[in-house]
């Protein structure tokens, strides 16, 4: 089912009211569009901790995978100007200094690059959940809209597309285990971790690897793409 994808409306800032109605219709086309030739925007952030509920967004990082390809050149960052910065122990997780945080794009400006730079393209992330949260939550607190998009989780979709690797490799997987373990059973050289658009830049190989598994399962579509991804969901957690 289609959801707006920028949640309720926000009558107080026309700009952002007419972006959220063109990608609304953007989003409402992709649904039928075929996977092999969509655009996808895998996505990841750094956060000040895991909590998705109350831990501020620090960094965005976005690639663009399309036709069956990543387009490296069509790339997204962003670091949030921080009024404070994080720990000393969330900083040595992802990098983000005290000048970076302090001297990042401003909240809203930034949000609003990300919503242009997505359009109405479906998202792609690992345990996507997290991300869509700390998303909506950031929109809602800087945009006066929350953030509803199409969202497309490998947590769901690499066990969906391989299952065998759940039981029978060498070092069987956990559907709900980290992205390392999938990137190694990929074989996905991670050059950095921890980095918002080497992330992204990871999750996005990893989607592309599962591309010809999909096929099996019938997918045919973005739609067939958010149903496997639905049915994976129910029959793991019955």
């Amino acid at each position: 089912m289609f959801r707006w994808p920028f949640g309720e409306s926000n009558p107080a800032d026309p700009a952002w009211e007419a972006r959220r109605r063109v990608v609304a219709e953007e989003s409402a086309r992709q649904g039928g569009l075929a996977a092999q030739s969509a655009r996808f925007v895998s996505v990841d952030i750094e956060t000040s901790g895991l909590d998705a509920t109350k831990d501020r967004l620090l960094a965005i990082g976005a690639v663009v995978i399309e036709a069956g390809q990543i387009v490296p050149s069509q790339s997204f960052e962003a670091v949030i100007r921080q009024d404070v910065v994080s720990s000393d122990e969330n900083i040595l997780v992802h990098r983000l200094g005290g000048d970076r945080q302090r001297g990042g794009t401003p909240p809203a400006e930034a949000l609003s690059a990300f919503a242009a730079f997505v359009g109405g393209s479906p998202m792609v992330g690992y345990h996507a959940w997290f991300d869509e949260t700390v998303l909506k939550r950031s929109f809602k607190q800087f945009k006066g809209a929350s953030m509803s998009m199409r969202w497309l989780d490998l947590a769901d979709l690499a066990p969906a597309s391989h299952p065998r690797l759940l039981t029978r490799s060498k070092k069987p997987l956990s559907p709900h285990g980290p992205l390392d373990a999938w990137l190694e059973a990929a074989e996905i050289p991670v050059f950095e971790r921890h980095n918002a658009v080497a992330d992204a830049y990871a999750t996005a190989q990893l989607f592309l690897w599962c591309f010809p598994s999909f096929a099996a399962n019938g997918v045919k579509t973005v739609d067939d793409l958010e149903r496997l991804q639905r049915a994976w969901r129910w029959a793991s957690n019955r």
